[in-house]
């Protein structure tokens, strides 16, 4: 288990990833020397990292990927896809799909492709279901580890905002900076500049943009064994027409121990990417007799690993808790999400 100055780190870095450590030690109160070595370690270990990707209108097209792969073929197969630039993330699951996939693309047409095509290559799969993704009402990026009390949130949460100053970035520009922040999302402005060739002002403009828009998302991730919710799952849900009124229902749906990720519309299901706590079993979500009063929850995969997140490949458990070995984790891969 993680200390308690390491999760209040981490969760100030959920809410402002790019804050600077100045800002964060007034927040928290610990000095900015202290909050560096300490983010290095854990970054270092592969307990969190940040991460940073395009969202925004710049994705208008996002899929989710049941795939259904020939014997002991899945994991060669989730390691194909694992480093695609369209593949978000890539969950090896039970249940009646093998490899769950989110997409992110710019439009339709790349996602056609995608799934025409790419996966066609893979004779390993012998079963594909593709729903698109029509609304998402939250993400990853919205959940918090609870560390820190309501008065330093809010310190957080109302710091001042960088200025736009109507600056937006043209296609060239705007694909180095998100090339330099996939790298480096807390790279400096004045790194920033001095990489896109720009003045300090221009380039914090230009970030600003960017962020405020929702073109770039940039989040703190953590390894899930590390969050306090190690149990991972998605849920699936068949709505019919009810998927406004019941998702507002669903918040009432989790009860103690249980963390939403994610909560999406798609063109025939519903699904709810949740965390669950070791404490809790599968049944004690909801009651059995509140599951049986929600005719629309139909199905459940708990996910056994992941290979990918945000670019970002994923070692097994086992071998990083046996070896011990930090070249796994300066090689890019980290113990676990």
């Amino acid at each position: 288990m993680l200390k308690d100055d390491d999760l209040r780190l981490l969760n100030a870095l959920q809410i402002r990833p790019r804050a600077s450590w100045s800002e964060l030690s007034r927040a928290i109160g610990s000095d900015p020397v202290t909050l560096t070595r300490r983010w290095e370690r854990l970054h270092s270990q592969g307990i969190a990292w940040i991460a940073a990707y395009r969202g925004g209108p710049i994705v208008s097209a996002t899929a989710l990927l049941e795939i259904e792969c020939a014997p002991a073929q899945t994991l060669s197969v989730a390691e194909q896809i694992a480093h695609d630039p369209e593949v978000l993330t890539v969950d090896l699951t039970t249940g009646n799909r093998d490899l769950l996939v989110t997409l992110t693309c710019t439009d339709l047409d790349q996602l056609s492709r995608y799934v025409l095509e790419r996966t066609q290559s893979l004779p390993m799969i012998t079963a594909m279901r593709t729903q698109i993704v029509s609304s998402a009402n939250s993400d990853a990026r919205n959940w918090r580890l609870r560390a820190l009390d309501a008065e330093e949130i809010a310190a957080l949460e109302s710091a001042p905002a960088g200025k736009i100053r109507g600056v937006r970035a043209g296609e060239e520009e705007q694909s180095q900076l998100f090339d330099i922040l996939s790298r480096e999302p807390r790279v400096t402005v004045s790194a920033l500049a001095a990489a896109l060739g720009v003045t300090p002002a221009r380039a914090g403009a230009l970030l600003s943009h960017e962020l405020s828009t929702g073109r770039l998302v940039v989040r703190t991730e953590i390894a899930r064994p590390y969050s306090g919710w190690p149990v991972y799952a998605w849920y699936f849900l068949r709505l019919e027409g009810r998927k406004e009124a019941i998702a507002q229902r669903l918040p009432s749906c989790v009860r103690r121990g249980l963390l939403l990720r994610r909560s999406a519309a798609t063109t025939s299901h519903w699904r709810c990417g949740c965390a669950r706590s070791t404490t809790c079993s599968v049944w004690k979500v909801i009651s059995p007799s509140s599951f049986r009063a929600y005719p629309w929850w139909t199905g459940r995969s708990s996910c056994v690993r992941r290979i990918t997140c945000i670019g970002r490949s994923m070692c097994r458990v086992e071998a990083c808790r046996s070896t011990g070995d930090p070249q796994l984790v300066r090689s890019g891969r980290v113990l676990s999400d």
